[in-house]
Order: structure tokens, then sequence, then C-alpha cells
């Protein structure tokens, strides 16, 4: 099943010019907005904007240092383009596909923005499902591999909205640091 859902959704590529051109934007650029997004909340100055920066940021350490070095190696999966003739978009190397790295992280940041502002979480979760179906596009990811990260993004998010209390001194020094060298004044 996941070797056919990737054939479907791959056989579009090299067929439109500009669907190639947006997926690869997709697949490879869009996580620089989100992180653009993540930016400009944290420099609001407002607490629960830098709630939802912090606690993306430590979801996706989590996620990432999880699917990385654990699960990654673990399973070892390879990529579609090692095992499957593909339309292949983008250069890649050929380590372990799952979960995708880049869904894992796009999917750790709209997560855990859900869960403290949902309309900012909302928007995130459409970039990051653009990210994991450009990767899916491209061809340097199976489906599955993004649905891994996904998974693996959602339970890293609750874990650390569950013990926000024990990271609340963290944002809480981050966001004085922060004050300190902006010049502003202490809430």
């Amino acid at each position: 099943m996941n070797e056919s859902l990737f054939q479907f959704v791959n056989q579009f590529a090299g067929s439109n010019g500009y669907l190639d051109e947006a997926m690869t934007i997709f697949a490879e650029k869009l996580v620089w907005v989100m992180i653009g997004i993540m930016v400009v909340l944290w420099f609001t100055g407002k607490l629960e904007n830098q709630r939802i920066a912090f606690n993306s940021v430590l979801t996706a350490m989590l996620a990432l240092g999880i699917g990385m070095f654990v699960i990654g190696p673990m399973i070892d999966h390879p990529r579609p383009f090692v095992s499957l003739t593909v339309n292949q978009l983008v250069t890649h190397d050929a380590d372990p596909s799952f979960p995708s790295d880049h869904s894992t992280f796009a999917f750790s940041l709209a997560f855990a923005a859900l869960l403290v502002k949902r309309r900012i979480g909302i928007l995130m979760l459409a970039l990051a499902s653009l990210i994991g179906i450009g990767r899916v596009f491209v061809g340097v990811h199976f489906p599955f591999d993004v649905l891994g990260g996904m998974a693996l993004a959602l339970i890293c998010a609750f874990i650390v909205h569950i013990l926000h209390r024990q990271t609340e001194p963290a944002l809480k020094w981050c966001v004085r640091v922060y004050r300190k060298a902006t010049f502003q004044r202490q809430a």
C-alpha cells in the first residue's frame, strides 16, 4: 500500500512544470516559511506567542532526536528512489527515509502551535501537510515516512504540552533574556 500510494502521487512529477516547481518549493523551501512564522511569533513579545515558539522548538528537538537517532537507524527503511523507479525532482542522500525529517520537523511546529493557539496551529498544519505531500511528490519519501513523522511529532507535542509545568521555568528564563536583550520592561 505504501508503494502504491507513493506511485500514485509521484506519477504526476515531471508532467507539468508549474506543478513540479510548486511541489519542489513545498518539499524544500516551505519549511523556512514555518520557521519564519515561529521567529515572528517570538518577536511579538507576547508571552502566548513566545510559548508557541518555545514549545515548537522543544517538540522539534525531541521528535527529531528520536526520529534521527533511534527510529531511523532502527528501521533503516530505504528511500523510494533506492528501491523503485521514481520521477525524482530533487537530489537526496540515500539515508534512511522513515520517519521523514522534514515532516517530523514541520508537524512538530504545527502540533505544538495547535496545542497553544488553534488558529496558528491550523495554518501550520496546512503548511506541514503541503511539505509532506511535496516530499512524496518529488520522490524522496514514501507516504508512510510522512505519516510516521506526523505521528512522532504529535506524540512529542503532547509530551511537551503535558510537561509544561516542568518547562515553564526555561520559557520564563528565555523570555527574560529576550526582554533584557531588547531593552523591554519585565512584565
